[in-house]
């Protein structure tokens, strides 16, 4: 197999492996785990930032947080970042602290954590007039190209306390930029093992682009956003929008070993 038809073979693969092992899947659920459309408010893009926190901080991944998503967006008037930055971020320390455990709860100092990254990504979008603007911005480096892709990752990661390499991408693919991928622990396991590129961020990243980038031959609407999701499901096997409605019995082992067999077999 040429390196295009090795790319299609694997998105197309794991679309197929995703379906096979999973009980109570339907195309409308499907969908809305591929769902790549842009933020149309800023509040929308700051909500996403917010809720970053349950990407990077287990504790809190595992709290239920989510149950308190109505609490957080009233503490933050509906996660208008003019107000935040106002009325919030410039409160004093400890007043901020004691906001922060409110929302946040936790039995230690990690909801801190939570603070400074939540400050720092309304200090970041700031400097956007609006919505426009920020995707504007975005789109001025050319996500078709790794280093222009890179370049904008930096440029985040220097701004925002708490986001990496990893963090950056998560967010700007949530918020709509679907030529971004998070190189999460599953996905890394996925691309490396099968041999697409080594465990390093950047480079696993460049290799999800480039399988999309190839199945959109096939499908034009295939992104590296999708392809990450994908990945990411096989991973988790977390249908997090439809617990008890969605189960899943394949793992990432098993997905890569019966890559490796069928394109052995192929080539």
């Amino acid at each position: 197999m040429t390196t295009k038809e090795t790319n299609i073979f694997i998105y197309q693969k794991a679309i197929e492996y995703l379906w096979e092992h999973s009980q109570g899947l339907t195309q409308e659920i499907f969908e809305t785990y591929l769902d790549d459309k842009r933020k149309t408010t800023m509040n929308e893009v700051f909500q996403v930032a917010v809720f970053s926190f349950r990407d990077w901080n287990p504790q809190f991944g595992k709290s239920g947080i989510s149950e308190h998503t109505e609490e957080i967006k009233s503490l933050f008037k509906d996660f208008d970042v003019q107000y935040f930055n106002q009325n919030i971020r410039t409160l004093p320390d400890d007043e901020l602290d004691a906001l922060f455990k409110k929302a946040f709860g936790g039995s230690n100092n990690a909801y801190k954590k939570v603070k400074e990254n939540v400050c720092d990504s309304a200090k970041y979008l700031s400097e956007f007039k609006n919505v426009t603007e920020m995707y504007s911005y975005f789109d001025s480096f050319d996500s078709t190209k790794k280093e222009e892709r890179d370049k904008l990752i930096q440029i985040i990661v220097n701004k925002v306390k708490w986001w990496g390499a990893a963090l950056v991408p998560n967010w700007l693919k949530d918020i709509g930029m679907s030529n971004y991928s998070k190189p999460d622990d599953h996905v890394k396991f996925i691309i490396s093992n099968l041999g697409l590129s080594s465990d390093n961020e950047y480079d696993v990243m460049e290799a999800v682009f480039r399988i999309a980038e190839d199945y959109k031959s096939v499908d034009d609407q295939a992104s590296a956003f999708k392809l990450d999701r994908i990945l990411w499901l096989i991973g988790s096997g977390d249908f997090y929008n439809h617990k008890g409605v969605v189960t899943f019995n394949g793992n990432r082992t098993e997905f890569v070993e019966m890559i490796k067999t069928e394109l052995n077999k192929a080539n």
